[in-house]
């Protein structure tokens, strides 16, 4: 059933057509609104319809658009992605690692984030109404928030883009990211330990946006006619690549990767990202 909209949730409305768009002079020709003048210019193309969303600090316009993309030249390269904690992804062509780190300004903002928080919460508030006090730290965490957000999309797009362009092939494990950012929740008799390291862990994970970085691989992979495959990641980071001895005891660390039966030494993330690849090699092959 339809829902009434009310202020502060989904701030939004679309429209469907009789959109116009003046790309040189940045002036949007909305119905029944006029001319807007726009901060950034859009990417041309033919466009279908504007939906204009109220994210922190302004209103965004999302442009939906038909584009015509080049034919790319076919590329044979391969790699394999492993994605990590101290490094947000490592790629190995067969040949070569290289690794891709966060974004150095999340953990800066994260902690303005918590700053602001802590503030609203001191704020009165009467008959669930805020007062304006409270309103004005609301705003200013709502910006802050909207600046985690896009500062998150833009690395991850950066990051994306780079690879697709670069290789033909990329593949990525098949991670179950809910199941994997699970509270660890004990009990009074058994209490859980490493609660408080899961707690960390998760944080890691989120902050990263592991199943965004995935989902904007995959559909530039459709754009630029590449291949994308996911694997299995179990054992990944346990299997010996010299001699494909699987044990627990072979990574001895985060970081640090010792084979215990033919004394294989790597690092660990290096070592996921190329048995990554091989499974994704062969189960193109097996195709």
């Amino acid at each position: 059933y339809p829902e009434f909209k009310k202020r502060g949730f989904r701030e939004s409305f679309t429209f469907p057509q009789g959109v116009n768009y003046d790309p040189t002079e940045r002036l949007m020709n909305l119905p029944k609104i006029g001319k807007v003048l726009c901060s950034r210019q859009s990417n041309n193309g033919i466009v279908k319809g504007v939906t204009v969303v109220k994210e922190g600090d302004g209103w965004y316009a999302c442009i939906r658009t038909i584009k015509i993309v080049k034919e790319r030249t076919p590329n044979a390269k391969a790699i394999g992605i492993d994605m990590g904690v101290a490094t947000m992804a490592t790629v190995h062509d067969g040949r070569k690692a290289l690794g891709f780190p966060h974004h150095s300004g999340l953990d800066k903002i994260i902690k303005r984030i918590n700053i602001l928080s802590e503030r609203m919460m001191r704020k009165q508030r009467k008959d669930k109404v805020n007062s304006k006090n409270r309103e004005k730290a609301r705003a200013k965490l709502a910006k802050a928030y909207a600046r985690l957000t896009n500062m998150r999309r833009d690395h991850l797009h950066k990051v994306s883009s780079a690879l697709v362009k670069r290789y033909g092939t990329i593949v990525v494990e098949d991670l179950k990211i809910k199941n994997m950012t699970k509270r660890a929740v004990g009990t009074v008799e058994e209490p859980n330990m490493r609660s408080a390291a899961k707690r960390g862990l998760n944080r890691i994970i989120q902050k990263q946006a592991w199943g965004l970085f995935f989902k904007m691989l995959e559909y530039k992979c459709k754009w630029y006619g590449r291949k994308f495959i996911k694997v299995d990641p179990k054992n990944t980071s346990r299997n010996c690549p010299s001699c494909n001895h699987i044990a627990k005891e072979n990574r001895e660390s985060q970081a640090v990767f010792k084979c215990v039966a033919c004394g294989h030494t790597a690092h660990a993330d290096h070592v996921g990202a190329l048995n990554v690849l091989r499974r994704g090699l062969i189960g193109l092959s097996s195709n």
